[in-house]
């Protein structure tokens, strides 16, 4: 027998996925600046930005589908690209990539893999209060290195204007609570 509940909700999710693709393809190019290669030094990039935000959108919808594998592999798709921004202050992207990486490999049990992301963003943002969070959280799974993950946090947080309980709010947020967009909208 053909279940029509979770076939619907497939279809919608590729639904939402085609609707993302079509729009992110839609973005047009911006001109020219200079100086610089590419795009030039000014140059917001849009097509680059749209595409992030769609794998971090559809990272979304295949993670509440329970299809980890490729939520990480579209969050290492966004992380490749918005690396190839280069350099913007402030930054061009809200929530970067490279933490919802992280967090999503942190969630499916890749340890040491969400480390490596976590520390690699510390490199380029160091005392970054969310990859901290990140690496801390790490460390409690692997249960070794929590008291320096933790000083390490705690000392970066004194500083801090917003009190966190994620490395990625885009994708950690709980998607189990019904909210009045849920009446509109299926998954």
């Amino acid at each position: 027998m053909i279940n029509t509940a979770n076939d619907q909700h497939s279809h919608t999710h590729l639904d939402l996925c085609c609707v993302l693709q079509v729009a992110s393809r839609a973005v047009p190019p911006e001109p020219q600046t200079k100086p610089g290669p590419g795009g030039g030094l000014y140059a917001s990039s849009y097509a680059d930005l749209a595409r992030i935000m769609v794998n971090l959108a559809e990272s979304r919808l295949y993670m509440l589908r329970n299809n980890t594998a490729v939520a990480v592999e579209l969050m290492r798709e966004a992380v490749a690209v918005e690396d190839a921004l280069g350099y913007m202050d402030p930054p061009r992207v809200h929530q970067p990539s490279r933490q919802c990486l992280g967090w999503l490999l942190l969630q499916s049990g890749q340890l040491d893999e969400a480390w490596k992301v976590y520390s690699k963003d510390l490199q380029q943002h160091p005392n970054n209060i969310w990859s901290l969070m990140g690496l801390k959280q790490v460390a409690e799974a692997q249960q070794r290195g929590v008291s320096d993950a933790t000083a390490k946090l705690e000392e970066a947080l004194a500083n801090a204007e917003v009190k966190i309980d994620s490395s990625c709010p885009a994708l950690s947020r709980p998607h189990t609570e019904k909210t009045e967009r849920d009446r509109y909208y299926t998954y």
